[in-house]
Order: structure tokens, then C-alpha cells, then sequence
């Protein structure tokens, strides 16, 4: 197959793949897709000017022709692969869950602070889900024993307030772009997000079967390259 061949295939794979994000059958303009699509596919937003660069290039092989009716515009190799990576990274279909520690260490809302501090210390993280049976409380973190402690407030996990928690919950089945999603839209208001709780549907007080922070990011951005 040549580069022409290969490159308008690989173009109108991704034309499909943005109609599926949106969730459209209907025509719309190429351009009018992207728009819509940088802010669902993570993988578009970061190759939106390429894309649109592309599409220049696809009305050119299309619309262009010599006397000979030869197409002038012709891809070059670079072009052709290139294209056809953005096309297989779009159609990325990894979830949310496969990137997410597993399983999910959690303490108990009537725990001991110092029994937490042990738990987390043991196995190496600076943040852990509180439960109070099956309801999520809230997420205890190292600043919240230390000002705790520092403070004289008391040795009890449920006497700790959460409420400035900054913790979302995912389902399942969530698309690993989401991730990266969130915590951007988070830096961009000026905040922190301190962890994504995955659970089946990503109600807040089902079983925790995931949980995914700020560490686990490189991991996820190897997708991306």
C-alpha cells in the first residue's frame, strides 16, 4: 500500500474515532469535530493542530490533481507513520482500573491515628481511604495525622475533618484518558487532586477496587507515547 493510500486510511479511521467519542453518526466537518473532541480524547487535545494540519493535507490529495490527474500532495513517510500512530493511540481503549494500585488498603473510620500511621508507613503511601463500613469518609493523609498530633486534637481517625478531601470516584470501565483529564482541570483551578477512587460504578460507598494519585502517573502517560 502506498503513502496516499495509507495516509487517507488512516485519516478516515480517525474521523470514525472522534464520531464514536461524540457519539454522532451524522456529518460534521472535520474541524468541527476536533473541536469537540479536544476537551473528551486526551490524545487529540494534544494533537489537535497536527490533526487540523492533516486534514489541510487530506483536502490537498483529494482536491489536487495534475493534468495527468496525478494526486501533488503526497505524504511523506514520517507523515504517514505518524498519522497512523495518533489514529492507534485514539482508539486507546485501556480503563481506568488497569492503571490503578490494586488491591486497596483502607483504615477504619473508629481507627487509631497511630495504627493508621503504621498501616501507611508499611506499605509506603502518603494517603489512604477511611472507611466507616461500607461509607467512604474520607482520605487520611500524612498532613492530616501531623496537624492532628501537632495540635493535641485527638488520637481518633473520626475525630479528623475531611472536608477539604479533594477525591473524585470513577467506574470501572472509565477510559485511562480521564485520568489525566482530571488532574490537568484540577492544576488549571488552582488545586490539587489527591486521588481517583475507582469502584464498580463510581458510586462513592461501594467497595473501593482501585486507587489512583499523583505516583501513578508516569505509568499512565506511557500510554501517550
Amino acid at each position: 500500500m502506498n503513502n496516499v493510500d495509507r495516509f487517507i486510511n488512516a485519516f478516515v479511521k480517525i474521523e470514525k474515532q472522534l464520531k464514536d467519542i461524540i457519539g454522532i453518526s451524522k456529518h460534521l466537518k472535520f474541524y468541527q469535530l476536533l473541536n469537540i473532541c479536544r476537551s473528551k480524547n486526551l490524545i487529540v487535545k494534544m494533537n489537535y493542530q497536527k490533526l487540523l494540519d492533516y486534514a489541510d493535507l487530506r483536502n490537498a490529495i483529494i482536491h489536487q490533481r495534475d493534468d495527468n490527474n496525478e494526486v501533488l500532495a503526497i505524504p511523506t513517510d514520517s507523515v504517514v507513520i505518524d498519522i497512523e500512530k495518533i489514529a492507534d493511540l485514539i482508539s486507546n481503549k485501556k480503563t481506568v482500573l488497569e492503571f490503578a494500585s490494586k488491591p486497596v488498603k483502607v483504615v477504619s473510620f473508629d481507627d487509631d491515628i497511630y495504627e493508621a500511621f503504621k498501616v501507611m508507613k508499611k506499605i509506603g503511601t502518603s494517603k489512604i481511604p477511611v472507611y466507616d463500613k461500607n461509607t467512604f469518609r474520607g482520605l487520611l493523609t500524612m498532613n492530616d495525622i501531623a496537624n492532628t498530633l501537632i495540635n493535641n486534637i485527638s488520637t481518633k481517625i473520626n475525630e479528623i475533618s475531611f472536608k477539604d478531601n479533594k477525591v473524585i470516584f470513577f467506574e470501572r470501565n472509565r477510559n485511562v484518558d480521564d485520568i489525566i483529564i482530571e488532574f490537568e482541570r484540577y492544576i488549571e483551578s488552582g488545586n490539587s487532586l489527591n486521588a481517583i477512587i475507582i469502584t464498580e460504578t463510581g458510586n462513592i460507598n461501594e467497595n473501593p477496587l482501585g486507587i489512583i494519585t499523583v505516583y501513578d502517573l508516569p505509568k499512565i502517560m506511557g500510554c501517550y507515547i
